[in-house]
């Protein structure tokens, strides 16, 4: 199961789409990339919504030294996170970092879910891990 992120260069809703992957972040290829699959990403985040797919490179891109983890993205809107959506197998893709996608999500945060188990609350470091990286260069 993969993590999701973007980077932020000063805006905390928008930003190049990091995954989080086999201990390693990775891109995700703007291919067939819609307004769909940038609603599951927001979500994932934390978002209630996405507002647009940034396929421009005016965020940046990812560094050639990363893996391009997905391509051919396919989610209806509907699921709740990235790997309920039709995908290729991770890391199959035809792409180059210069298609690396960005998001741009609501500025609407989702309200805050915590866990509970059988022993009270979970942390905040529960399986719903994401996180922000900045690894990203113009």
């Amino acid at each position: 199961m993969g993590t999701t992120s973007t980077s932020r260069y000063g805006h905390v809703n928008k930003g190049v789409v990091g995954l989080w992957h086999y201990g390693k972040w990775g891109s995700l290829c703007d291919d067939y990339m819609g307004l769909n699959d940038a609603h599951v990403l927001c979500r994932s985040l934390g978002f209630k919504q996405a507002i647009r797919t940034i396929k421009d490179g005016s965020l940046g891109t990812l560094s050639a030294s990363y893996p391009i983890w997905m391509d051919n993205l396919a989610c209806t809107g509907n699921e709740q996170v990235l790997v309920q959506c039709d995908k290729p197998r991770w890391g199959d893709h035809n792409c180059g970092h210069y298609e690396d996608v960005a998001i741009e999500c609501s500025e609407e945060r989702l309200p805050q879910i915590q866990i509970v188990g059988r022993r009270g609350l979970s942390d905040r470091h529960s399986k719903r891990r994401l996180m922000w990286r900045e690894t990203v260069r113009k």
